[in-house]
């Protein structure tokens, strides 16, 4: 994996007590970023989240917010610059995952989705992370795209 320095940079992650979330913030974290952790206000893994990073040394701020509420995710937005001082990551739209939100999909279709795929697994919480953090990061020049990360499944 690719490493980086984003020592000054700020980033706010919806969904960050779990899942591709909590990957992306811990990524995020772990190279210098500060980070706005985005959970919902009564997940109590939201406040985990936070204490575990900040007691590894990271800039991490709590932003518990419902972001399909109207104004919850503006508040949140708001509030998240105002803690960090700017904002340099908001939007990705990652495919199907493996993780949490995927259970009910049952051991079958998950198994035909690994074989529908090019790559013969499905993605990971990290491997969107890996994704965020290089397109948001390492790549200058890309913005405003959809990048499909899902192994191959949808070509």
């Amino acid at each position: 994996m690719m490493r980086f320095d984003l020592s000054g940079k700020a980033a706010v992650v919806t969904g960050g007590a779990s899942g591709i979330g909590l990957a992306t913030a811990t990524m995020l974290a772990r190279f210098g970023c500060a980070v706005a952790i985005n959970h919902l206000s009564d997940d109590p893994r939201g406040g985990e989240v936070v204490a575990r990073l900040t007691s590894e040394g990271h800039r991490i701020v709590a932003a518990p917010a419902h972001v399909g509420v109207a104004g919850e995710a503006e508040r949140m937005v708001t509030s998240a610059v105002d803690a960090l001082g700017r904002l340099d990551l908001n939007a990705v739209a990652p495919g199907a995952v493996d993780s949490s939100w995927q259970i009910e999909w049952g051991d079958e279709v998950r198994r035909e989705t690994i074989e529908k795929a090019v790559l013969k697994r499905r993605c990971t919480p990290e491997d969107i992370a890996e994704v965020i953090v290089f397109l948001g990061f390492g790549a200058a020049m890309v913005t405003g795209q959809t990048v499909v990360v899902d192994g191959g499944l949808t070509l």
